[in-house]
């Protein structure tokens, strides 16, 4: 459905596992066509990548029309390889043509003596394309997409 995988891809100084306070990225687009979506490719720098990593990825996919949430996995950031594409099984998880919907990604934090050596931080574009809107990083909209395939 779309891929800006294609362009360069440039760390983003956000970080969704650490930190006093959420951050919250999302990436608006809206579904060229109905479909069952079969995956989605994301990229993180992931500063400790081992098994003492307890923080947790969240990536919500939100139908914008009614803000339910049509989708949902928290992942183990012990799980997330450094910059790696990340691949998330979207199970089939149906969009419908012409409707407008939000990845949302934001993190939790781990075991508190490891806070300060966890960082991850997600994948942009540095242009962006037609293809999607710019993503937000705490509802401000930033000159960046996120670096992804969604299909």
């Amino acid at each position: 459905m779309f891929d800006t995988r294609a362009q360069e891809s440039i760390v983003s100084e956000t970080d969704l596992i650490s930190g006093n306070e959420e951050n919250l990225i999302t990436q608006n687009f809206v579904a060229n066509d109905t479909r069952k979506l079969e995956e989605l490719t994301l990229k993180f720098k992931n500063t400790l990548d081992g098994r003492v990593n307890m923080a947790m990825l969240s990536v919500k996919l939100i139908d914008s029309e009614n803000a339910q949430c049509i989708y949902q996995n928290q992942i183990g950031c012990s799980s997330i390889s450094n910059d790696v594409d990340l691949k998330i099984d979207l199970k089939k998880t149906k969009v419908i043509a012409g409707k407008k919907y939000q990845l949302q990604l934001t993190g939790m934090r781990g075991v508190t003596w490891y806070t300060d050596l966890a960082h991850l931080y997600p994948y942009f574009t540095p242009e962006t394309t037609d293809i999607l809107e710019t993503a937000s990083i705490n509802g401000t909209p930033i000159t960046q997409q996120l670096y992804m395939e969604l299909r």
